[in-house]
């Protein structure tokens, strides 16, 4: 599952936070998130034809990432870690998955917005 993480023990995923209420939000209505497709629901399998239109809104990136790291979780996801540990944000909460369980990171908890800083 993880080659990307051959050599090691852990590779950690860290993606951005969409606050509505933040600096950060201005910039993104100017960029015309408000105007994009809002997804509520998303499901295995799922195609969707303008991925440019649907990665400027930010709720359809929190749901997307809360969809992904949600699917890594289930038993099915984990078996494919072998020895390794994952260490996956959604939110300001950090998971800890590996094959044998998944639990929050407490001290990896962070209110970030931005994963590149």
């Amino acid at each position: 599952m993880l080659r990307e993480g051959e050599g090691g023990n852990r590779v950690d995923v860290v993606f951005d936070v969409y606050r509505d209420i933040s600096i950060k939000s201005a910039e993104r209505e100017i960029r015309g998130e408000s105007d994009a497709i809002t997804f509520k629901n998303h499901a295995a399998g799922q195609k969707v034809k303008q991925f440019k239109n649907f990665l400027r809104n930010g709720d359809n990136k929190t749901s997307l990432v809360r969809f992904v790291v949600e699917h890594w979780q289930k038993t099915l996801s984990r078996k494919g870690l072998e020895d390794k540990e994952l260490h996956v944000t959604c939110g300001n909460r950090c998971y800890k998955i590996t094959g044998e369980r998944v639990e929050e990171d407490e001290e990896l908890r962070s209110e970030q917005q931005e994963a590149d800083t």
